[in-house]
């Protein structure tokens, strides 16, 4: 039970009498001076670490979620047209400084690096393995969070200390906050702290942070950064030392049974607990029940899904230009109609699935099977924050910036699990195709849009209608409806605007010290 109060009083002391995102009361629950001591002080502030990083992974607010909805991969969806708007306007490129969702992503990252910074200052100076141990995770956390605040929203302020009543911190430059992520990383490894996987088939020792995962971590900030040389020193020995390897089967990125598996550096830790709290967020991404029938009738679907992100045309397109409709990696990534027929599935007589081009997301999906025992909306399945075939594509990148040769080797790793011929001389137009398949719907296309320079190119016309999908019409194809209220007046990516998001209005407004970024 002294866990759990742990995990509740950090809680209120982390949202009550917030002024603004930044601004979290320390005051009142858990004095500095009587509790951040011993051993068993340490353990319990890194449980609400991780119970917060376990929030962050999975939530609507989560990285993952927001990126892909900023991409070109999904249709946001929902259950009906501006049923969910917040996200909605966010794929669509309609929002601004006040959208929620939003603001709960930087809210959600700070809060994170404030658990973090109340480790780091209470117990760098501890000797104990816990507390070494702990301040080597709290490091690994606050970089993993800076690296997407720098990344998605620029110049934000840099925090390192528990925040205080009076903060009002004003923007910091980006090169010191990619400095930040770097001294993290770097300190974090050199500490000899964090723990080692013993084998390739190890699923304990991964459940908390590893060092491998942060060298992968350091090694993906160096490659935003363009620090070639750099990255290849970190990457190449994650992919290289043996303990990991890549899942051959697409089908099997998404299912409990493969929690932990040998591919994940790092992922939160679910059980099938009624007690352990589940992901309801997966709900979000089933196949829209409003409009289907025969979900869970003879296959393992879930009877209830919202239908959010589902595979846009464009994504359908690139599968199929690069491997055909029968592309091993596509039919284990995403299923047309004619395989959702086979299931047992069809459109509901007289309806549309709103936001749908005939094609759903398999990779990522809820099934029945992955249902916590007892529940009919949270699954068990982990949320990834990082897996093997990133590190491989990353490695791949910045080798073949750096002209050696052997970006060839990288690829052609991801190629051969997908069952794809090899290249020889693969160019950074090759890597960019291939990653955006081999990691389609993880959370990494827009953040490699813009700092490649794509962006504007690939989504200026993101989305200018939205399809509903009704079946196979009277010729047997599929049949696409665009009804009035599908169809957008503002719409798309604007150069010198969207490549970072906004400052959330509710911070401006109280602090100040803050500067929005531009067009905002």
């Amino acid at each position: 039970m002294k866990k759990i109060l742990f995990i509740v009083s950090i809680s209120f002391v982390l949202f009550s009498s917030c002024d603004h995102l930044l601004d979290i009361d320390q005051k009142g629950v858990l004095s500095y001076e009587d509790f951040y001591q011993t051993d068993e002080d340490c353990e319990e502030a890194v449980t609400a670490l991780y119970y917060q990083v376990k929030q962050l992974l999975m939530g609507q607010y989560s990285p993952t979620f927001v990126t892909n909805l900023l991409s070109d991969d999904c249709y946001c969806g929902a259950s009906a047209r501006l049923a969910s708007d917040d996200k909605e306007a966010i794929n669509e490129y309609r929002f601004d400084s006040n959208n929620a969702v939003i603001e709960d992503l930087f809210e959600g990252l700070y809060v994170t690096i404030n658990r973090a910074n109340l480790i780091i200052n209470n117990f760098e100076d501890g000797t104990s393995d816990t507390m070494l141990r702990a301040v080597a995770e709290a490091r690994v956390f606050r970089a993993y969070c800076y690296l997407h605040l720098t990344s998605l929203f620029g110049p934000v302020p840099l925090v390192t200390e528990a925040v205080r009543d009076d903060y009002k911190e004003s923007n910091s430059t980006v090169e010191e906050l990619w400095a930040q992520v770097e001294s993290d990383l770097l300190a974090a490894i050199a500490s000899d702290a964090l723990p080692v996987k013993t084998s390739i088939d190890d699923t304990e020792t991964g459940i908390r942070v590893t060092n491998d995962f942060a060298k992968a971590l350091l090694g993906k900030a160096y490659v935003f950064q363009e620090k070639w040389s750099d990255a290849v020193t970190y990457l190449d020995e994650v992919v290289n030392c043996g303990r990991y390897g890549l899942l051959e089967d697409y089908e099997d990125y998404d299912d409990a049974v493969n929690n932990n598996n040998k591919e994940i550096l790092f992922s939160d830790n679910k059980t099938n607990n009624a007690d352990n709290e589940g992901c309801f967020t997966r709900v979000l991404y089933g196949w829209n029940s409003n409009y289907l029938d025969g979900l869970g009738v003879g296959n393992d679907m879930n009877t209830l899904g919202f239908g959010f992100q589902t595979p846009s045309a464009t994504i359908v397109q690139a599968f199929i230009d690069m491997e055909g409709e029968d592309g091993y990696r596509f039919k284990g990534t995403i299923r047309s109609y004619e395989d959702m027929v086979d299931m047992g599935i069809t459109v509901k007589t007289g309806s549309e699935v709103y936001a749908c081009c005939g094609y759903e997301y398999y990779k990522i999906r809820i099934t029945q099977s992955n249902l916590v025992t007892g529940t009919y909306l949270y699954t068990w399945v982990n949320d990834t924050a990082m897996r093997l075939g990133e590190v491989v594509l990353l490695a791949a990148e910045a080798h073949i910036m750096l002209g050696d040769g052997q970006g060839d080797t990288y690829i052609n790793m991801i190629r051969n699990k997908a069952q794809l011929p090899e290249l020889s001389g693969a160019t950074m137009d090759d890597l960019k195709a291939e990653k955006r398949l081999e990691l389609c719907i993880e959370g990494c296309r827009y953040q490699d849009l813009v700092r490649w320079g794509d962006a504007y190119d690939v989504m200026k016309d993101q989305w200018e209608k939205i399809p509903n999908f009704a079946g196979y019409d009277d010729d047997g194809n599929y049949e696409i409806n665009y009804p009035s209220a599908n169809v957008n007046t503002n719409y798309g990516f604007v150069q010198g605007k969207h490549e970072l998001l906004p400052i959330p209005l509710t911070e401006l407004n109280v602090n100040p010290n803050i500067t929005q970024n531009p067009n905002w």
